[in-house]
């Protein structure tokens, strides 16, 4: 069997036990020994034992996302990304680009994603009036946040959204002043869209797949989440995993107003657990997004022209249904994950839970958790997964849209890990890259791209950010025994970064990058 032994540079084991170690040893796909460097030179014996020169970098876990869609970003690989516009007139130039370089015929549709309106230099979505001026084409483009967006008005006549479409529950649809759609979308309304957008071949969903696990690879990433799963995308990580084209692991949460869609009802039916795939539970959402002023607050936003006195964005779900999925997924045996960014949506689904979760629930984003919250969070058995490079990307956005007092409370990671709740960091993607060291970054440094220092007091230690990307992964996941952690027994799920960690400043985890990545002993990814 072949043994790799790493030396000669930083190890940060996450084990309580042995913090540190000189070296560590693989043998096959689980670690052998954590220790001094000759004494595990000693345990190779006469067997051929490769070592590898970590020179004076650092070696971790492997990384455990906490909250993304990798089939959406996978998806998301086929559109025109835009997260470069700084204008309407860039916006159009992305999209006119990506119909040229795909040789687009006219009539076929064009997706863009990534938008962020506060880059635009108008400060707006562009409707269907900037987008009409993509010719011979339906369009629609996502914003960053996935929660909205806006289609031209040849997409809009095809997803058949007229001036006597109504609002949906949760949602709402951009008006003009005669009452005609603008092209806006937002929640409810604009997720009710997606499926007039013709569906790709499953050769180019795997061939994407592949892509966006290289990615996921070259941020350190071996555990990766697909957070909000229709049976589409069960079936094509089934097959994916049933066919040996998963180098992660992958685990799945089914979208809970979709149970009955799966086999029998239950979403774990069927699964060989070797694949690499498999099903973690059931996701629900119950408000939308900070930036995008649709997350649902018990104190109002900051005024905002077309927008109400008091308005605190609003609920997804009334409370009967959200206590029925509670405990329906309860019922099932299943953990659930919930879509939570207000603090409003936050006390709905506490309220829905009427005795402790045995399944490691997950209140997913809670951007605006309100520390007198986190007591009750403990109380349930509840864990959240923070979107805390939120802090960086968007903390300029929550300072106009909740003043500085509010959005300084973004992400309270200090505070729930002064009070021993575990938790987990993550991107969001295709919100964000999966881009685990600059989150670590943003949880330790919590500056704004503008240079605004926003909540000091919730900044944390290196030690903490990477409990939210490693051993807390691993528990939420419940793999606490498989990974997360440095110590003989664990599968060889590893990566090599930049830098000795113990020396290097805060700061410079904005840039640092993942050189090596290995899944169970095998190499995945290598920075060239």
């Amino acid at each position: 069997m072949t043994s790799t032994l790493f030396t000669n540079g930083t190890l940060l084991t996450m084990n309580p036990a042995q913090p540190r170690a000189e070296a560590l040893l693989v043998r096959g796909d689980k670690i052998e020994a954590v220790g001094g460097r000759e004494e595990l030179r000693a345990l190779c014996g006469g067997e051929p034992c490769r070592e590898v020169d970590l020179a004076g970098n650092t070696l971790l876990p492997g990384f455990i996302d906490g909250h993304s869609h990798i089939s959406q970003f996978a998806q998301s690989l086929r559109f025109a990304q835009l997260r470069q516009a700084r204008s309407m007139d860039d916006l159009l130039k992305l999209l006119n680009a990506f119909i040229q370089d795909n040789n687009i015929p006219e009539g076929a549709w064009v997706v863009g994603m990534g938008y962020d309106p506060q880059r635009l230099r108008e400060k707006a979505h562009p409707l269907r009036g900037v987008l009409d001026r993509i010719a011979g084409h339906p369009v629609i483009v996502t914003a960053d946040s996935g929660h909205m967006g806006c289609m031209n008005s040849r997409a809009l006549s095809l997803a058949d959204v007229t001036a006597e479409s109504a609002d949906p529950a949760g949602g709402h649809i951009g008006r003009e002043a005669d009452g005609h759609p603008s092209g806006y979308l937002e929640e409810n309304a604009f997720f009710s869209v997606a499926g007039v957008i013709p569906k790709p071949t499953e050769a180019e969903l795997m061939n994407c797949l592949a892509r966006a696990q290289q990615i996921y690879a070259s941020f350190g990433v071996t555990t990766a989440q697909e957070g909000l799963m229709h049976p589409a995308d069960f079936d094509l990580l089934r097959k994916a995993g049933e066919t040996g084209r998963l180098t992660l692991d992958i685990v799945g949460y089914a979208d809970i107003r979709e149970r009955d869609l799966f086999p029998h009802g239950q979403p774990r039916w069927g699964l060989d657990p070797q694949n690499r795939f498999r099903v973690g539970g059931y996701k629900m959402f119950l408000d939308g997004s900070p930036q995008g002023r649709t997350a649902w607050l018990t104190t109002p936003y900051l005024p905002k022209d077309g927008q109400p006195a008091g308005y605190r964005g609003y609920p997804v779900m009334e409370d009967g249904q959200v206590l029925r999925f509670v405990r329906l997924a309860a019922q099932d045996g299943m953990q659930l994950l919930t879509h939570c960014n207000g603090d409003a949506a936050i006390d709905q689904l506490l309220d829905a839970h009427r005795q402790p979760s045995g399944t490691r629930n997950v209140i997913i984003h809670a951007q605006l958790m309100r520390r007198d919250q986190l007591p009750r969070v403990k109380a349930l058995g509840l864990m959240p997964s923070y979107f805390v490079a939120h802090v960086h990307r968007y903390g300029d956005t929550h300072i106009q849209n909740l003043g500085m007092q509010r959005a300084s409370l973004i992400s309270p990671v200090r505070s729930t890990a002064e009070l021993g709740i575990p938790y987990t960091l993550h991107q969001d993607t295709p919100v964000m890259l999966p881009n685990m060291l600059h989150t670590l970054y943003c949880a330790m440094c919590r500056t704004t791209e503008a240079g605004v220092l926003l909540g000091p007091d919730e900044r944390v230690t290196l030690h903490q950010a990477l409990l939210g990307v490693t051993l807390f992964g691993a528990y939420q996941s419940f793999d606490e025994s498989l990974k997360g952690a440095l110590r003989p027994g664990m599968r060889a799920d590893l990566a090599v970064a930049q830098g000795d960690w113990l020396l290097d400043a805060a700061e410079s985890f904005r840039d640092k990058q993942v050189l090596q990545t290995y899944r169970a002993g095998e190499l995945i990814f290598e920075r060239n």
